[in-house]
């Protein structure tokens, strides 16, 4: 087998776990209880960053890189219908502390 065709470890598929939790930590910390803070959207915002992310010669697609992210959570459809809810409860709950 060929090395160059397999896939090379790097630090760079850590950083949105690594976010997630400096994030998660710094929220608890600041706010004095790590109930307080909604994983919901730590998820979201790690998810974003790993949809942003572009490794040194990769030329994914937005489009691919989340049919790759489906794809590894199991039943496509399924998951980016699970994407489509998360957007949507971000962007309500946006506009609910609009109106308020």
């Amino acid at each position: 087998m060929n090395d160059s065709n397999q896939n090379k470890e790097s630090f760079l598929g850590l950083v949105p776990l690594l976010i997630f939790l400096a994030v998660y930590f710094l929220m608890g910390i600041g706010s004095g209880s790590f109930n307080n803070f909604p994983l919901l959207i730590g998820m979201f915002l790690a998810m974003t960053i790993s949809f942003i992310i572009k490794k040194p010669g990769d030329n994914k697609t937005f489009t691919e890189k989340v049919d790759m992210f489906c794809e590894g959570g199991g039943d496509k459809t399924l998951i980016l219908m699970v994407i489509i809810y998360i957007c949507l409860l971000v962007q309500c709950t946006q506009q609910i502390q609009l109106l308020t």
